[in-house]
């Protein structure tokens, strides 16, 4: 599955991402893919904006039914809460090689007015 066939939630929206920002969504998203490249080769990414009072919980459970409709399983092994991120990974291991798709609430600190500041990043991952 290539990142644009990956559904994305009303409440996600592009925006420009700026430095203040970097820190914290960059340290997430490193880790993120590092953990992806140990097992697939062809990784794509996009990050969204999500409203400061999303909850990673209803973000996943958006996902879920329509990952599973695509053949695709949570993978139970990946821990959830990581340093300032929630990560959920669903995989599919069919006959022509594994994918995974990845889904992470990550926390970017708060903007210029106090307000908590969170990102939506998406992976498709092949072997």
């Amino acid at each position: 599955m290539n990142i644009e066939e990956i559904p994305l939630p009303s409440e996600a929206k592009q925006g420009k991402i700026d430095g203040r920002y970097e820190v914290e969504l960059d340290g997430a998203t490193n880790a993120i893919l590092s953990d992806l490249k140990k097992t697939y080769s062809k990784t794509e990414e996009k990050i969204l904006f999500l409203p400061g009072e999303a909850e990673a919980a209803k973000i996943f459970e958006f996902y879920a039914p329509k990952l599973a409709e695509k053949g695709f399983s949570k993978d139970a092994n990946v821990p959830l809460n990581n340093r300032n991120y929630q990560l959920n990974v669903w995989r599919s291991d069919g006959w022509l090689g594994g994918q995974a798709v990845a889904v992470a609430v990550i926390d970017a600190g708060k903007d210029a007015e106090g307000k908590p500041t969170k990102f939506l990043a998406v992976y498709s991952a092949e072997k």
